[in-house]
């Protein structure tokens, strides 16, 4: 009788296995990475026994969740194909242009920065840049989070004036949507 079950709501038994995964995996601050370690073996799992193209919605919530601590942990190549995963799971769930893809691009991009794949980071970090200005706005605090992050990539290429003028964008965000005494107001100058 369980096996039947099983098989005929597997979906909803694989949506189940990932919410209880993701309840029980913190954020990854330092002081959770004992719970963080404990979990990630039965994230990882979960996330590998669904199928591709069929995830949960929720699955990409687990996945970002384990990039985040396996990148914590320095562990940047399970990071990253954790991250595509879900990059993968969310372009599936809302197609290519949502602000939630965007934030996975983001993410990888950052991971590709730590990396020092500058040249790989910046088509990702263009692309989270046209879709959060597209859905959020050109002055959007994640707008200027993603300009930031390309102004370094281009530093980083040796393309002084395009980073010169990422950072000052993401400057002129932060100054018209953030408080004067915000710590960001005067990030990356």
């Amino acid at each position: 009788l369980a096996a039947r079950d099983l098989l005929e709501n597997a979906a909803a038994w694989a949506e189940f296995a990932t919410v209880a995964a993701l309840a029980a995996f913190p954020r990854a601050e330092f002081a959770n990475w004992p719970q963080c370690e404990r979990i990630l073996s039965h994230a990882l799992a979960v996330l590998e026994s669904l199928p591709n193209g069929a995830e949960p919605l929720v699955a990409a919530d687990l996945a970002r969740r384990s990039m985040l601590y396996l990148f914590a942990r320095g562990e940047y190549v399970a990071s990253e194909h954790v991250g595509a995963r879900a990059l993968k799971i969310l372009e599936n769930a809302h197609g290519p242009k949502h602000p939630d893809v965007a934030r996975a691009l983001n993410n990888l991009g950052v991971l590709h920065m730590e990396l020092g794949r500058y040249a790989d980071a910046e088509p990702l970090l263009t692309r989270a840049l046209t879709i959060r200005e597209d859905r959020l706005g050109v002055d959007h605090p994640s707008v200027a989070l993603t300009a930031s992050n390309l102004g370094i990539v281009c530093m980083e290429l040796s393309r002084y004036a395009d980073s010169e003028s990422f950072h000052k964008r993401a400057a002129a965000i932060r100054e018209k949507t953030l408080e004067p005494n915000h710590p960001d107001v005067h990030a990356g100058l």
